[in-house]
């Protein structure tokens, strides 16, 4: 395997978002162009959402190959690209650009990258399966449309500000006709609204944290959810993969469920942004083995 050297042909990529300090992207992906000798480099850059327009017109003007798009910016980039893709029309929500002839189109590899994990890493179907989100933001959105097109019967959304949880639940349900409710978040004062999160909460089958909440550096928060309802035969997903362990993982392995952290969805998502980007098959065992031995 030979070492890649920056010069005046290195082909770069790179992540936008809010922070960025936490992100594994740039040693997944250039792990991946080292393994095949490519001339490319991958970085990150902290994009306050006021320079995110300006940002994107860099990545044409730099003649960036292509860019992630993490939190808080993967709806409002939408506003700033030539094209959609399918994925992305349909999550409203994009990850991935592809520069192409200084033409930027937006993709969304969030949702395949997560069923295909929750297949690998929780041997979790989600067809005919109850499903609890929370969050109702990027992730959310690529998330709950990928469950509802792999067959889910039913999606609650349970998010702090629930006009975004009801502008997804309705999209999804125009979008796929699965049936899709808002769930309130939790207040002392409205024991009612907690007795409707809580029956649904018992009875999903996947509960799944799309949320910031539990990341480094706020790793002590969770979603407000009634935990101590939770049963062994549900899955948990925590969509956050640093630290390797949030409350909310240890919460649900507490009452003996498969719960996971987000690392095999950043794989995935991860390779087929790799593969739209290069054209070439991503080298998944070689970004598989950097990211575990990175994660702490």
């Amino acid at each position: 395997m030979s070492s890649v050297y920056i010069d005046t042909d290195t082909q770069v990529y790179a992540l936008f978002g809010h922070p960025v300090k936490h992100s594994f992207s740039p040693v997944l992906h250039n792990s991946a162009f080292k393994y095949l000798n490519l001339n490319y480099i991958y970085t990150a850059f902290d994009i306050m959402p006021r320079n995110l327009e300006p940002a994107i017109f860099a990545v044409e003007m730099l003649n960036l190959g292509g860019v992630n798009i993490t939190i808080p910016h993967k709806e409002k980039v939408i506003d700033f690209l030539d094209e959609l893709d399918i994925s992305a029309q349909l999550s409203g929500s994009v990850n991935t650009v592809v520069n192409r002839n200084n033409k930027l189109t937006g993709y969304n590899t969030d949702g395949p990258g997560f069923t295909r994990s929750l297949q690998e890493d929780c041997s979790f179907n989600p067809a005919k399966k109850t499903v609890l989100i929370a969050g109702a933001g990027g992730a959310a959105r690529a998330v709950g449309m990928q469950l509802a097109l792999s067959g889910a019967s039913a999606i609650g959304i349970f998010n702090r500000r629930s006009e975004k949880a009801s502008e997804l639940a309705q999209k999804i349900k125009e979008s796929t006709g699965v049936s899709t409710e808002v769930l309130p978040w939790p207040r002392e004062e409205h024991p009612v609204q907690q007795k409707s999160l809580s029956s649904f909460f018992s009875q999903a089958d996947l509960v799944v944290n799309c949320t910031p909440l539990g990341m480094s550096g706020v790793a002590g928060q969770m979603p407000p959810l009634p935990y101590h309802l939770a049963n062994p035969g549900q899955v948990a997903y925590d969509l956050i993969y640093n630290p390797r362990q949030t409350r909310f993982i240890k919460k649900f392995k507490e009452k003996g469920c498969t719960a996971v952290n987000g690392t095999g969805m950043l794989l995935h998502q991860g390779a087929q942004a790799f593969e739209l980007w290069t054209g070439l098959s991503a080298p998944l065992d070689v970004m598989h083995r950097a990211l575990q031995n990175y994660i702490k």
